[in-house]
């Protein structure tokens, strides 16, 4: 099945990202404010383009691949908003006028070519490409956002009694363990093969493109 495939082939870029510059020293809890900060700052263009990103999929969707559309509305329901956590822990650590460079500046190119990748496939190679975006940030998110919330409250001096700071990685870990269940029926649903390659290309640049953010 295409969603144990793509979990299996996941495995390598898994362990790619947690021995990158950011996630080791995230994990041992020597994080300084400074790389949080540049964190967060890339985070925030990710988190504010995925529900427009799974939107414009879903808008494209034909009858041929409708399942795939209700799913991509389930899931845009579960995520919107969450960009206005990003934004809270950003004032949190660091006031408000860190929080409006954070709006306002751009983030790595690393992750304005994850964000332009993605539009780009939904735009001009088909709509399930989007899975790709989804698929590798849940899986990230479930197997790291809680390790990293901790260590960041560790490191930064935080109250392990408050999510201030650390709100949207504290809230994603256990969430996104029952996205990417809901995601195996809709990606196992897939069985045009031409559509399974797309996504699991998608996957594999997505992939690529945040592992290099975190250089």
């Amino acid at each position: 099945m295409l969603f144990e495939r793509l979990m299996d082939a996941s495995q390598s870029h898994l362990a790619c990202i947690q021995d990158k510059p950011f996630t080791r020293i995230a994990l041992r809890a020597e994080l300084t404010r400074e790389h949080y900060m540049k964190f967060v700052q890339d985070l925030y263009p990710v988190v504010w383009n995925f529900v427009p990103a799974m939107a414009a999929a879903a808008g494209r969707c034909g009858e041929e691949v409708a399942d795939i559309r209700y799913a991509l509305y389930q899931h845009i329901a579960e995520e919107k908003g969450h960009e206005k956590w990003v934004l809270e822990d950003a004032e949190a650590i660091a006031g408000p006028e860190f929080r409006r460079r954070v709006e306002t500046e751009r983030p790595s190119w690393q992750i304005d070519a994850l964000v332009a990748y993605n539009y780009y496939l939904v735009d001009r190679v088909h709509p399930v490409s989007v899975l790709g975006m989804v698929f590798m940030l849940e899986l990230i998110s479930q197997r790291l956002a809680t390790k990293v919330a901790a260590s960041v409250r560790q490191s930064l001096g935080l109250s392990p009694l408050s999510d201030s700071g650390v709100k949207f990685l504290s809230h994603h870990g256990p969430a996104d363990e029952r996205h990417l269940q809901d995601m195996a029926a809709t990606i196992n649903g897939i069985v045009d093969e031409r559509l399974q390659h797309i996504v699991a290309r998608a996957v594999d640049v997505n992939f690529r493109l945040f592992a290099a953010s975190l250089d």
